[in-house]
């Protein structure tokens, strides 16, 4: 699988669109196409925006996960606990988010922080 395929299959995992990556960057949504169609690559730079939103960098550039050493969560659904936490701070999230957050603490281990973190830029995306 292609540097490419690996980009869209994160983008469609973290459930984000073109456009919301694209602006992490402040790149054009023309700009990222190139990089999921591989007509250009993208610099460590924007390799670590992106890695802040829960982008498996290791995962684009080797084919192969990041396996995170110590486990958070023995469920899916004990990261739930943390994300009721997070409606206090951000109020309430609709079905769709909170199923991905559960779906970003789970595959990434995230913390609370983390989470926070996550949240925070996703409210940037959205213009919030």
């Amino acid at each position: 699988m292609s540097f490419g395929v690996r980009l869209k299959e994160e983008r469609k995992r973290l459930a984000m669109t073109q456009e919301q990556l694209a602006s992490l960057g402040d790149l054009s949504v023309q700009s990222y196409r190139k990089y999921e169609s591989e007509k250009l690559l993208p610099n460590a730079k924007y390799l670590g925006l992106i890695a802040r939103v829960g982008v498996d960098i290791q995962y684009l550039l080797t084919g192969h996960r990041s396996v995170n050493q110590v486990a958070i969560y023995k469920d899916p659904t004990d990261a739930l606990a943390n994300i009721l936490n997070l409606q206090v701070e951000f109020g309430a999230f609709n079905a769709e988010q909170i199923t991905a957050l559960i779906g970003y603490a789970w595959t990434n281990q995230a913390d609370l922080e983390q989470l926070r973190q996550f949240v925070k830029t996703a409210l940037i995306i959205a213009g919030k």
